[in-house]
């Protein structure tokens, strides 16, 4: 099951914004590099895109959202997505995503 849970800024649960229940083929078993190569909508992280999707959907445009994922929610296409200015993300990394830039680039982007 994968589940977005709306929670209020004090911790409180609010409830379900949104759930797919899904399970994977017993068939595909074993066959983790033939997923890779499926095309997005044809993926089981691609549910992150879903629950994205209907979160934005469901939510007014004055709430601030922060959309947590693990680390199946470390894909391009979740980060590539257009979300609206109330609408960040957390996500726990799967690859190192460090980006070597120099002492004038930090300066340059207000990084101090």
């Amino acid at each position: 099951m994968h589940s977005v849970l709306a929670v209020s800024s004090d911790g409180i649960p609010l409830g379900l914004v949104h759930q797919q229940v899904w399970a994977r083929d017993p068939k595909e078993k074993g066959k983790k590099e033939k997923r890779k190569k499926l095309p997005i909508e044809e993926k089981e992280s691609y549910r992150w895109l879903q629950s994205l999707e209907a979160t934005k959907q469901a939510m007014s445009e004055d709430t601030h959202i922060i959309t947590v994922t693990d680390r199946e929610g470390d894909i391009f296409e979740l980060f590539a997505l257009e979300r609206p200015r109330n609408m960040d993300l957390l996500i726990r990394a799967v690859q190192n995503r460090r980006v070597k830039i120099d002492d004038s680039d930090i300066e340059s982007c207000g990084i101090v």
